[in-house]
């Protein structure tokens, strides 16, 4: 028997007023498949919980991870708005029996989709579960190394604390040897002053012959009574501690009388012995004796040169004389 437009009017009339029907006729309508959808809709829900859940664990253990959750999020979110849309079309389909067909079949095909997406979702998930626990045991691993490193770093600390107190020890030594070293090069520098001085005092002809004759060696004890007199206590201890005292005459005046030298001797002649020997002759010349500073050693400084010439002292180095007209000039002018 045919079904004409007008039969298919009434029968949406009366459904229209007999709901019962409806859920018959669905029931006729529809498949198996078709009428299990809600609950499959429903597990799928479910489902989609259970991954969201494990999708937020998956976040809190790897951060690198979180693009990847966030799209399956909205491949899940999408997937929800086209299951309420598949909802609506459901109710729909009471009013659009013809286009029921189309729509199922292509529902069928949506949700075959939908299942092999879930299939690769859920080997996603499978594969992330992997990478994760191969995280964790490199994880594992990062620590041990390191707890190790931090024992090896602890070592090395304790060593270099060590080594510290060693290099301290070893710098009080080399303080305490520099000090030693000082003091030895004082002694050895008196020696020499001495062992130089004594050298003058025998050789004081061939020093300073070739500007006085008649040279003699005084002693400066010799001299206690004129000086005692001209100077004071502290003057005449300073003089006392004159190195060499000579006399004798000019070889470019023979006419004047005798003239004095105020010898200061030092292996390094520096400013303090320019110094000493110009103190010590003006002294001398104080208590009425003409008296030219000298200073002589094997060598001198550069301040020691520049003072000598300032302080017009004839300066003997290594043999070689210097400043000896500077000198006996400034004697001379003097009063000398």
């Amino acid at each position: 028997m045919s079904f004409a437009v007008q039969d298919y009017h009434d029968l949406v009339d009366l459904l229209e007023k007999r709901p019962q029907w409806r859920s018959d006729l669905r029931r006729l309508l529809l498949s198996d498949d078709l009428l299990a959808l809600p609950a499959i809709v429903d597990k799928l829900a479910i489902t989609v919980g259970e991954l969201a859940e494990a999708q937020k664990r998956t976040e809190a253990r790897i951060a690198e991870l979180a693009e990847a959750q966030q799209h399956t999020e909205q491949q899940l979110a999408a997937l929800t708005a086209r299951v309420d849309a598949l909802t609506v079309r459901v109710d729909a389909l009471t009013a659009h029996v013809d286009a029921l067909t189309v729509r199922v079949d292509a529902l069928a095909a949506r949700l075959e989709e939908l299942a092999e997406a879930q299939k690769r979702t859920e080997q996603r998930l499978d594969s992330l579960a992997a990478r994760m626990e191969e995280l964790a045991e490199a994880q594992k691993r990062t620590e041990q190394r390191l707890d190790s490193l931090a024992a090896r770093m602890e070592e090395l600390a304790e060593a270099q604390r060590h080594t510290e107190q060693q290099l301290a020890a070893l710098a009080a030594h080399v303080e305490a040897l520099t000090v030693e070293q000082r003091k030895m090069q004082n002694k050895l520098a008196r020696v020499d002053g001495r062992t130089l001085e004594i050298d003058f005092r025998q050789k004081a002809p061939a020093y300073f012959g070739r500007l006085m004759r008649r040279l003699k060696i005084v002693e400066v004890h010799m001299l206690e009574d004129q000086l005692a007199e001209q100077l004071s206590p502290e003057e005449y201890d300073d003089f006392l501690r004159l190195d060499l005292l000579l006399t004798g005459l000019l070889w470019q005046q023979p006419d004047r009388p005798q003239i004095w030298l105020a010898v200061e001797v030092s292996s390094v002649v520096d400013r303090e012995d320019i110094v000493r020997a110009r103190r010590r002759a003006d002294l001398l010349r104080k208590a009425g004796y003409p008296t030219i500073p000298v200073a002589a050693g094997e060598e001198a400084t550069l301040g020691a040169e520049s003072e000598a010439r300032f302080q017009k002292v004839a300066l003997i180095q290594d043999g070689r004389t210097l400043l000896w007209d500077e000198a006996l000039s400034a004697s001379l002018a003097a009063g000398g």
